[in-house]
């Protein structure tokens, strides 16, 4: 999603705000995973002969990609509902004088 949803948006779109939430903690679980697990790059660059990570790191390397995976779909429902609402959102922005 990458963005907070506008106040129109959050008041005709209830679930946005969860989703920026959402997308928020995904993206300080991911940074989070890699500041306690640098070598994730590391391993990622291995190759397939390589020895497996230990457990831990296997599934913190689990972890990042998942999430990654996740605000991947949220970026892409996000797109969906900027197009389903996009013109009754629009409409709201031309009436809206404040700031």
């Amino acid at each position: 999603m990458n963005r907070l949803p506008a106040l129109d948006q959050i008041v005709l779109e209830g679930q946005r705000p969860l989703l920026a939430v959402l997308d928020t903690t995904l993206v300080l679980v991911v940074r989070s995973m890699r500041a306690e697990h640098p070598e994730l790059e590391d391993d990622a660059c291995r190759g397939l002969g390589a020895e497996p990570p230990p457990t831990q790191r296997a599934l913190a390397a689990s972890i990042v990609l998942l999430a990654n995976s996740l605000r991947a779909v949220l970026d892409g429902y996000g797109e969906f509902l900027d197009h389903v609402h996009g013109d009754r959102n629009a409409a709201l922005d031309d009436d809206d004088d404040s700031f």
